[in-house]
């Protein structure tokens, strides 16, 4: 009878887009999985290759400013140190110059932070091969955009270190510590980068006795704290920055 053929036709209509369906939904769910694996596959390398660059383009920037401010000012070991002597020219102590590590640490601390502000949004761009792994690949492919920003306010210390280098010799040398977050971005993919670097300011070689006890001289964005290392030892001529 014509409805009974019409009621079949109807119904081998539904199965067969009931199994249309069933063919969409298997194949997105082999995408989905296979998006999550390659995600999964890729991830560390994304993340490691974001942090790389962040560090760095921050050492870049941050070595580049204090550099800038120890060449424009000139500093050295004996501006940055006072050396006492007793009657026959040995030394007594080394007292830190209050007012000029002040001044160094000031400089040094608002170029830093004017340097990263200046970046505001670094963009950077890496060929998508480089993500493999593989030799072959590397630097091809179309290249992929991270965005670098800078995060929160630049710490700075500055270290008074006390070092053995060789028989009857001690190292002195003044540092300065700078850290700063950076945020490294990429849609889907982000991740944040803390960059710790160390540059030497002043250090010379002191020949004589070791001295029993001595402590360090740190200052931060709040404080400065000073201290005399007496030493009873005679300063060796050659001073390096």
């Amino acid at each position: 009878m014509p409805v009974a053929r019409g009621y079949r036709r109807s119904r081998r209509k539904v199965r067969k887009h009931k199994k249309a369906a069933l063919r969409l939904i298997a194949v997105g769910l082999v995408l989905v999985g296979l998006v999550l694996f390659l995600d999964h596959q890729i991830r560390p390398q994304i993340l490691a290759m974001e942090e790389y660059q962040a560090k760095v383009y921050a050492v870049k920037t941050i070595n580049g400013a204090v550099t800038e401010q120890v060449e424009q000012f000139g500093y050295t070991y004996e501006n940055l140190s006072e050396i006492s002597r007793d009657a026959d020219g040995q030394v007594t102590s080394i007292d830190t110059n209050i007012k000029n590590i002040n001044l160094i640490h000031t400089r040094i601390t608002n170029r830093v932070n004017d340097a990263l502000s200046q970046l505001d949004v670094t963009k950077i761009y890496i060929p998508i091969g480089n993500l493999t792994g593989s030799p072959l690949l590397s630097a091809r492919g179309p290249s992929i955009e991270i965005k670098l920003i800078p995060r929160g306010y630049v710490h700075t210390q500055i270290v008074s270190s006390f070092t053995d280098a060789g028989i009857n010799q001690t190292l002195h040398r003044l540092v300065i510590k700078v850290s700063v977050d950076i945020a490294a971005i990429l849609p889907g993919y982000s991740t944040m980068v803390t960059v710790d670097t160390d540059y030497i300011l002043a250090e010379t070689i002191i020949v004589g006795r070791v001295p029993d006890n001595y402590t360090k001289v740190l200052t931060d964005s709040e404080q400065l704290l000073r201290d005399i290392n007496d030493y009873g030892t005679a300063k060796d001529s050659g001073v390096s920055q």
